[in-house]
């Protein structure tokens, strides 16, 4: 009878029987997966937004972002912290000084520590929602322009004739979502990120004064609020 077999296999193998069946409630679906390191790489757009705006006018940044998250549990993947590096071009300005091209660049660079809040799903579709703190840095440069043979050459002088740093603190968040496809992820969010306020030295100012010397035209700027948005890859191990 099936009962009495049964009750043979058990008192003959009961270690077999028991590591079956704790392996068949264990198993959880391929998209829920454990992981201790969550590193994000891609490309970045900047807009000002509210009075940084109205003060720098229409442009936006492109550039690169760097987001790195670690997860201090072992038994899932709601809470990471980390930090986000990312840098931007803004403006690039040309005019002449001492019959010389010159160059000027207005360039956002971003650090920021991450405390992120993952949702899990059984679907390859992973939202999550990440709280920044951190500082904004806008960086404004002058160097002359040089084309590519004149760099390659080594006979021109590339060091930069003028540079100014302005730096603001700002805290913000960002809501993203992870589509699991493999070993690399695609990573999509949008971020917004208000800042405090600075002297901006706006590259589009740039001029020579009297004593020849490269000038730009400083604006003070209460809010340097900004709209990031984020495409890249990720992956997690």
């Amino acid at each position: 009878p099936y009962p009495l077999v049964c009750s043979i296999l058990m008192i003959l193998n009961p270690q077999q029987i028991f590591a079956q069946g704790q392996a068949m409630h264990s198993e959880e679906p391929m998209s829920v997966r454990w992981h201790r390191v969550e590193i994000a790489l891609g490309m970045q757009a900047g807009f000002p937004s509210g009075e940084f705006r109205e003060s720098v006018g229409e442009r936006f940044g492109k550039g690169g972002y760097l987001n790195v998250v670690i997860n201090p549990s072992r038994r899932d993947n709601f809470f990471q912290f980390g930090f986000d590096l990312a840098a931007m071009h803004f403006d690039k300005e040309k005019t002449q000084w001492n019959n010389e091209p010159l160059k000027t660049t207005g360039t956002y660079i971003g650090i920021h520590a991450v405390g992120r809040f993952r949702i899990e799903s059984e679907s390859i579709v992973h939202p999550y929602a990440d709280l920044m703190v951190g500082a904004k840095t806008f960086y404004t440069s002058t160097r002359i322009d040089l084309d590519l043979f004149q760099t390659l050459s080594g006979d021109y002088d590339t060091e930069r004739l003028h540079e100014e740093y302005q730096s603001a603190f700002s805290l913000g968040g960002v809501f993203g979502l992870t589509f699991l496809l493999g070993i690399v992820n695609l990573d999509l969010s949008v971020q917004y990120l208000p800042g405090w306020g600075l002297d901006y030295a706006d590259p589009s100012t740039v001029g020579v004064d009297r004593s020849r010397n490269i000038v730009y035209e400083k604006r003070h700027i209460d809010r340097t609020d900004m709209v990031m948005a984020k495409l890249g890859v990720n992956i997690w191990f």
